[in-house]
């Protein structure tokens, strides 16, 4: 079994695309992929044909195992006493189904002090919210962020 590809001519290139899904997350996470051709050659007239057997490069993919993909940035490099520091943090929606209950919690960094009213959710002011208590965002559908 396999896929038949016929003769390949001297300098011919025959390229196979196929597509996989991951259905089960390997314990390390790779998923490593290892391929072998078959063929048959005669790189002499005057003697038999040779069966041989080649295995491809592996190729190995790994494996995001996040729901939600976090990513955090802040809009300073270096600050001084009295600086204002803006983080941002976004979520991404990588399954399939909504999520909900959605709960984000960040502790405010020693040597910093939150600044009250200072939460936008989408660009939207919000009040009386706090990282450090827990921030509900609701429910994120699959792809949305």
């Amino acid at each position: 079994i396999g896929i038949s590809i016929g003769t390949i001519q001297p300098n011919q290139i025959v390229t196979i695309t196929f597509q996989v899904t991951i259905t089960n997350i390997p314990p390390n996470g790779v998923v490593t992929n290892v391929g072998s051709v078959n063929f048959t050659s005669q790189p002499n007239p005057n003697e038999p044909p040779i069966t041989e057997t080649e295995e491809t490069p592996p190729v190995n993919t790994e494996i995001i195992n996040s729901i939600i993909n976090p990513a955090k940035t802040s809009d300073r490099n270096n600050v001084d006493i009295d600086d204002i520091i803006t983080y941002t943090v976004t979520f991404q929606n990588l399954q399939t189904v909504q999520l909900t209950d959605i709960v984000f919690t960040d502790p405010i960094p020693t040597g910093t002090t939150f600044i009250p009213n200072s939460v936008t959710i989408n660009g939207v002011p919000t009040s009386n919210l706090d990282p450090a208590l827990g921030i509900p965002l609701g429910t994120l559908n699959p792809s949305q962020s």
